[in-house]
C-alpha cells in the first residue's frame, strides 16, 4: 500500500466517493480527504468542455462541481478568463478518460511560469504542480479531478499517482451515478409539474396501499375530506364502509398484479359524497420490470389511482384555446363557455349578441377544429393540451 494513504484511509476515501454520489454536499469532504492524502492544497472536481475551453466549478446547475481550498475570487477569474489559458487542459491527447496524470505530463513544469496561466493565475496563489485526470468523458464534456500544490512542496510523485489511479474507477462510477440522478430528478420534476396541472387526481400507492405521491388535485380532494381522504397510515379511505371495502379490495388486487402475484387489471367505482355528485375512481396496477423485488420496501409505486370530480370541470382559458386552435377571441370565449356547459342562448345573452352570431361562431370553430358536430368541440379541447393549465384549487 502506498505511503500516501493507508488501506483504511483509502477505504474511507472510497466511502466518501459513494456518499457524494448520493449526496452532492459530500463532495467537499472527499476533496478535503484527497488533498490531505496527496499533500495537495486547492482541489476540485468539475465539468470541463474541451470544445469551448470552459469549466463549471460549482454544482448549482445540472453538472457536477465542488471546490476546496481555492480563493473564490481566483475561481471566478478562472471561469471568466483563465480557463481558456490553461495549458494543462490544452493537451487533450494526453488527457484520456481514466488515466491519472501529473502537470509535467501535460506541460513541462520548467516552462509553466512563462505562460499566462502560470504567471498570472498560478503564481499569485503560490501554486505550480498538479495531480488529477479525466474521471468521465462524454463527447467534448468531461468530469475532471485536480489537486494543486505549492512550488516549495515539489512535484507530485508516483505514490500520489498510484493513489489517484486507485480512486479513479470509483470516481467514474460515482460521477455517472451523480449525473444520472440529476437527469432523473429533472425528468421527475417536469413530470410532477405536468401532473399538478391535470384536472383530476393522480395518486401513486405502495403495495401496502400508502400514498407515495399525489398531484395537486388529489391533495385538494384529500384536504376537503368529503367522501375521499387518507387515514393515519396514508392509505385511501372512502366515507361509506361498503365503498371503502371495495376500494381497498381493488387496490389489493392491483398491488398483487404489480408484484407478480396476480393478474387483475384493476377496476372503477364511485365514491359517495355529501351534497355533491359522487367522485369517479379508477384503480390500475403499475408494472415496472426494474422495480421487481423492492415493492416490499414500500418505496416503489405499485398502484395508480385516478380520481375525477364531475363538479370540477377541467379548466382552460380563452387565450389558450385561441392559440392552440387558431380561434378569434370571440370564438375562443364561446369554446370555453361550451366546456363550462353553457347553452348557446345563455352565451349570446351574456355577451349581448344575437343567437345567429353565436351559431356562426360555432360553425367556424367546428371548421377550424375539424369537428363534425358541436359536442365534438368539447371532446377535442378536453382531450388536448388546453386542460394542462396551473391549478386554481388550494394545494
Amino acid at each position: 500500500m502506498s505511503k500516501v494513504a493507508s488501506a483504511d484511509e483509502l477505504s474511507d476515501l472510497i466511502g466518501l466517493v459513494y456518499e457524494a454520489a448520493l449526496d452532492p454536499s459530500r463532495w467537499n469532504a472527499f476533496l478535503e480527504g484527497f488533498a490531505r492524502a496527496v499533500g495537495g492544497r486547492g482541489t476540485a472536481l468539475f465539468m470541463h468542455d474541451f470544445a469551448s475551453s470552459e469549466s463549471v466549478v460549482d454544482g448549482s446547475g445540472p453538472g457536477l462541481g465542488a471546490v476546496v481550498n481555492f480563493d473564490p475570487a481566483y475561481m471566478q477569474s478562472l471561469v471568466e478568463h483563465y480557463d481558456r489559458k490553461n495549458v494543462w487542459a490544452q493537451n487533450e491527447a494526453t488527457l484520456q478518460e481514466g488515466v491519472a496524470v501529473t502537470s509535467d505530463m501535460l506541460y513541462p513544469d520548467r516552462k509553466l511560469l512563462a505562460t499566462e496561466w502560470g504567471s498570472d493565475w498560478l503564481r499569485p496563489q503560490d501554486l505550480k504542480f498538479a495531480l488529477g485526470g479525466i474521471i468521465l468523458r462524454r463527447g467534448s464534456l468531461a468530469v475532471k479531478l485536480s489537486s494543486l500544490r505549492a512550488p516549495s512542496q515539489g512535484a507530485f510523485g508516483e505514490e500520489e499517482l498510484r493513489l489517484c489511479r486507485r480512486l479513479i474507477p470509483h470516481l467514474r462510477r460515482a460521477s455517472a451515478m451523480h449525473l444520472r440522478m440529476h437527469q432523473l430528478t429533472g425528468l421527475r420534476d417536469a413530470a410532477i409539474e405536468q401532473m399538478d396541472a391535470l384536472p383530476f387526481g393522480v395518486l401513486f400507492l405502495a403495495a401496502g396501499g400508502a400514498a407515495l405521491h399525489m398531484n395537486a388535485f388529489a391533495r385538494y380532494l384529500v384536504a376537503r375530506r368529503n367522501g375521499f381522504s387518507l387515514d393515519a397510515q396514508g392509505r385511501c379511505q372512502l366515507g361509506l364502509r361498503s365503498e371503502d371495502a371495495r376500494l381497498k379490495r381493488l387496490i389489493h388486487l392491483a398491488a398483487d398484479t404489480s408484484t407478480g402475484r396476480g393478474a387483475n387489471a384493476g377496476g372503477s367505482m364511485r365514491a359517495t359524497r355529501s351534497g355533491a355528485a359522487p367522485l369517479l375512481i379508477s384503480v390500475a396496477p403499475v408494472r415496472s420490470a426494474h422495480a421487481r423485488g423492492v415493492y416490499e420496501l414500500g418505496i416503489t409505486p405499485a398502484v395508480l389511482l385516478l380520481v375525477s370530480d364531475p363538479v370540477s370541470a377541467p379548466r382552460t382559458t380563452a387565450d389558450t384555446v385561441a392559440a392552440l386552435y387558431g380561434l378569434t377571441p370571440a370564438e375562443a370565449e364561446l369554446t370555453v363557455a361550451l366546456i363550462r356547459g353553457d347553452q348557446l342562448d345563455e352565451h349570446a345573452q351574456r355577451r349581448g349578441v344575437a343567437r345567429a352570431t353565436v351559431v356562426s361562431h360555432v360553425k367556424s370553430v367546428m371548421h377550424k377544429m375539424g369537428a363534425r358536430r358541436q359536442a365534438d368541440i368539447v371532446r377535442i379541447v378536453l382531450s388536448g393540451p388546453a386542460v394542462l393549465t396551473p391549478p386554481e384549487w388550494p394545494v
